[in-house]
């Protein structure tokens, strides 16, 4: 479910469980400022890498969103097409038409 988030003594905001913090604080084209995450992580005595494998992996996890996403608008479009080119088969009952369309598929 949803987590209340509230924003801490070093201005992160955390959610209700006391090691996570918000994704968008890494991501510098939305505000975040991983430096600011790195200071608190000194601050507390922990691993500062951390931030930087998170920003890291956050980069690689975007990057294969848009391919996913990529994919599925082409596959779309593909099937867009071959569905109305089985139209227009259908509506010339050229089964020459048909066959090209199911080929596309």
């Amino acid at each position: 479910g949803a987590r209340a988030t509230s924003d801490g003594p070093d201005g992160l905001r955390a959610t209700s469980a006391a090691e996570m913090l918000d994704i968008v604080l890494f991501r510098t084209e939305t505000g975040g400022d991983p430096d600011v995450v790195r200071e608190s992580q000194r601050r507390r005595g922990a691993n500062v890498d951390l931030v930087t494998t998170v920003v890291e992996l956050d980069e690689q996890w975007r990057a294969q969103l848009q391919l996913i996403k990529a994919t599925r608008d082409t596959a779309r479009a593909e099937v867009e097409a071959a569905g109305l080119a089985a139209k227009a088969a259908a509506v010339n009952g050229s089964s020459a038409d048909l066959g090209a369309a199911k080929g596309n598929a």
